[in-house]
């Protein structure tokens, strides 16, 4: 689960775009080598541009994600202390939240709470992506078990 955890939360702003690459089985930033890019830009390589589509898969946006949601929820039904409810719900107002959220429940002892708390809705959004782009056979999800 910490590894989907990482995945979640890489996509801490709207500004990142990660792709997951069927042939190697893995997510990277961009979905073009800085080579590949070159070539593609230059007109040189029209083809490759298709390939590269086909193998590339976007994930899931940070709306699609919709961290501030499961934070909020989190802090709705798990905190009772009124200062810390106060200091996360001032945090999820920013427009970069997701780090101070996660730096801010981990010095108060919170992090692994959270992480068990939301475990099953970020679970819940990775399957959903996996389903939408025809995934299955490069993920084991809860539906396979």
């Amino acid at each position: 689960m910490s590894d989907l955890f990482k995945l979640m939360f890489y996509i801490e702003n709207r500004d990142i775009n990660l792709f997951f690459h069927k042939d190697t089985r893995s997510f990277s930033r961009c979905n073009f080598t800085d080579e590949q890019l070159d070539r593609v830009l230059s007109g040189i390589d029209r083809e490759l541009l298709e390939e590269i589509d086909k193998n590339s898969v976007c994930f899931c946006s940070f709306k699609e994600i919709n961290h501030k949601y499961i934070m909020s929820l989190y802090v709705k039904e798990s905190i009772t202390e009124k200062d810390i409810r106060k200091r996360l719900f001032d945090i999820l107002k920013r427009h970069n939240f997701v780090r101070p959220f996660l730096k801010t429940l981990d010095e108060l002892a919170l992090l692994e709470d959270f992480k068990f708390f939301s475990a099953e809705l970020y679970y819940n959004v990775f399957c959903s992506w996996v389903e939408k782009n025809c995934l299955e056979e490069y993920f084991i999800t809860k539906n396979d078990l």
